[in-house]
């Protein structure tokens, strides 16, 4: 099957869902059937059947795991980085796994970021990521060295990252996760005086 997405516990529930990610690199989500996923899966209707009501289901299930995937994998990479004393590293080495796991992941990644199953959109997987790091409750700014609203800390630290990934994915992925992670690093240094060139004073 050419699909990016990792094979489960549960063969059959991955091919559905392989098969669900091929069909959608080439129709919209409403010309896709359940006749063709299953097909395509070559797995039988009953254990379609078994593990989802109807495609619907199939993609609030495919997105909604995504996103819990994608922040248990940010939220793993944070905890091994807490130690490093660069500003700038911590946040390269997090990129660069976050770059690698859309990178592993690619077919799906357009699916999502292209919002291309009605009612899952790009916005609800930002949505669904911020319900699950505010779940996790670790990664929650310690109000006792930062007076930062956490709603506001949270939308705003999700959406800014996902931008770069739509920034990626509007280029076709050319760049490299190296490439990419490096730019998000150099976001940091842009948040010190004396990083802008000097221009014509505003009136």
């Amino acid at each position: 099957m050419n699909s990016d997405f990792p094979v489960s516990r549960c063969r059959s529930r991955a091919a559905y869902i392989a098969a669900f990610i091929g069909l959608l690199q080439d129709k919209t989500f409403p010309e896709i059937t359940a006749n063709e996923i299953i097909s395509r899966s070559t797995y039988s209707r009953a254990s379609f059947y078994r593990h989802f009501r109807d495609k619907y289901d199939l993609a609030e299930k495919m997105i909604t795991e995504e996103a819990e995937r994608y922040v248990q994998m940010i939220g793993t990479q944070m905890l091994l980085c807490s130690e490093m004393s660069s500003q700038e590293e911590y946040v390269f080495q997090v990129a660069l796994k976050t770059f690698q796991h859309v990178a592993e992941n690619m077919s799906l990644y357009r699916i999502i970021l292209d919002s291309r199953i009605d009612g899952f959109d790009l916005e609800r997987f930002c949505t669904l990521a911020i319900d699950f790091f505010k779940k996790i409750g670790q990664f929650v700014p310690d109000k006792s060295k930062s007076a930062i609203d956490t709603d506001f800390y949270f939308y705003c630290t999700t959406h800014q990252f996902i931008r770069y990934v739509c920034y990626w994915e509007k280029n076709n992925f050319v760049q490299t996760p190296e490439y990419m992670a490096a730019q998000a690093a150099e976001m940091i240094n842009l948040a010190k005086p004396g990083a802008f060139l000097s221009g014509k004073r505003l009136k």
